[in-house]
């Protein structure tokens, strides 16, 4: 059988939540919903990978494809959902958008 290849998010997702354990993080949530305040609905905003110091969120991570880290668009919506937060809109200290 053909082995399946990952897309590029999916592998960049997977060496960061490696990398951010190498790190010594251990709660590290994969399709995170984020915060979001009552006035202003249901904005089904998840992050691909949230990573807390115990209860605390402190990174936000968002993968793009090869050379679309730099690219104002991503960056934009990654700091929009940083702002956000989780855990009751506690908002994230970094914000790691990584193409590679």
């Amino acid at each position: 059988m053909a082995k399946k290849k990952k897309n590029a998010p999916m592998k960049l997702r997977d060496q960061a939540r490696k990398k951010l354990m190498e790190l010594g993080f251990e709660r590290i949530e994969e399709d995170f919903r984020l915060f979001e305040p009552p006035s202003v609905g249901d904005l089904g905003a998840f992050a691909e990978l949230a990573v807390f110091d115990a209860d605390e969120p402190v990174v936000l991570f968002a993968s793009g494809v090869p050379g679309e880290a730099a690219h104002p668009a991503l960056q934009e919506d990654a700091k929009f959902k940083a702002g956000l937060g989780a855990a009751g809109g506690k908002s994230f200290r970094f914000v790691w958008i990584w193409d590679g």
